[in-house]
């Protein structure tokens, strides 16, 4: 892997997938695909590439699902090698046999995997439910989202930083000290956060730079965590929340019933994928997420990108009445 990395890691986009074939559904497979589609074209020439860390996903797999394209890299791994040099390393190592019967390890394996590639290649990091509409502006590097309104957590599903940022070394170092095996946000968002939250008081930081700054959630987050339940069962979706989208996280936890008492279901199966490809279809009419769609990837700082979002808002609303005077 290492000879295909860009140095400078803004053109390293990094996937795992931890679990065996039988849970990769089309869910995974569609946003797997999008990565993949957006991407290759820009690594024909370029250093970096799309690196999907996976044990059980072979050649003929990939082959299978049209994978085997320019700049994408197949990468076998063993945990404790991806964790190397990273303050999570000695901790993993002694308490390897008692983490790994956790209830969420295989997510929260997912949670260090993707801070110790980032922290130290610097790139972007995408879960294999987040389905990519456009490239990620470079704009976006060192910047964290949430949507308050959802939750007070950053969430982690899209993780863009330059290789040894001091942040995400706190955060890393964060973890082992207060990992919390049943927690499902303990490696992910909640440390995250906490980290922020400490940086943030008033002698909290060593250098100004260490604070990341923020972007607005509906980059990410067109699909905010309180209306997934309903995006999954009816369709229902507000085209205002996409503004300045670039990827969507589909909330596969909740697609796929991880936190409801119900069993996991796995999109599979011909009336399962069926509706799930209505679903996709209906993300891709959204204008803001067309690839000649305004971005908000110019402002300085969160509130100004708020104010171009609500710019942006009632620009749209004008067009519409414009266009539909007696509505």
């Amino acid at each position: 892997m290492r000879q295909f990395l860009d140095d400078s890691g803004l053109s390293n986009i990094f996937l795992t997938w931890t679990t065996g074939p039988d849970t990769l559904d089309a869910l995974a497979v569609q946003c797997i695909t999008s990565v993949i589609d957006v991407y290759s074209p820009l690594r024909k020439h370029a250093s970096g590439g799309i690196f999907i860390l996976a044990n059980h996903i072979d050649q003929e797999v990939a082959e299978a699902h049209g994978w085997v394209r320019p700049g994408v890299h197949l990468v076998r791994y063993e945990v404790e090698d991806v964790l190397q040099e990273t303050p999570l390393e000695s901790w993993y190592l002694d308490q390897r046999g008692q983490l790994e019967e956790g209830e969420f390890w295989f997510s929260h394996v997912t949670d260090l995997m993707r801070f110790a590639l980032v922290y130290k290649h610097g790139g972007v990091y995408m879960d294999a439910d987040v389905l990519v509409m456009r490239p990620i502006s470079a704009s976006h590097v060192n910047k964290l989202y949430r949507s308050v309104n959802d939750s007070k957590l950053f969430e982690c599903a899209v993780v863009f930083f330059e290789a040894g940022h001091p942040y995400l070394f706190e955060v890393l170092k964060h973890i082992p000290r207060h990992y919390q095996p049943d927690d499902w946000c303990s490696a992910g968002p909640r440390p995250l956060t906490s980290v922020y939250e400490r940086l943030s008081r008033p002698g909290g930081l060593h250098a100004a730079h260490e604070l990341p700054r923020q972007v607005v959630p509906s980059i990410y987050l067109g699909i905010r965590l309180r209306r997934a339940r309903g995006f999954w069962r009816e369709g229902s979706l507000r085209t205002e929340d996409f503004i300045g989208c670039e990827a969507v996280h589909l909330w596969g936890s909740v697609a796929r019933g991880y936190l409801s008492t119900q069993a996991t279901t796995y999109i599979k199966g011909k009336d399962k994928e069926r509706a799930f490809k209505e679903r996709v279809a209906a993300l891709k009419k959204v204008s803001w997420c067309k690839p000649h769609a305004p971005r908000l990837d110019k402002c300085a700082d969160l509130a100004e990108c708020e104010a171009q979002l609500t710019a942006l808002m009632s620009a749209a609303e004008e067009e519409q009445r414009e266009a539909h005077p007696l509505l």
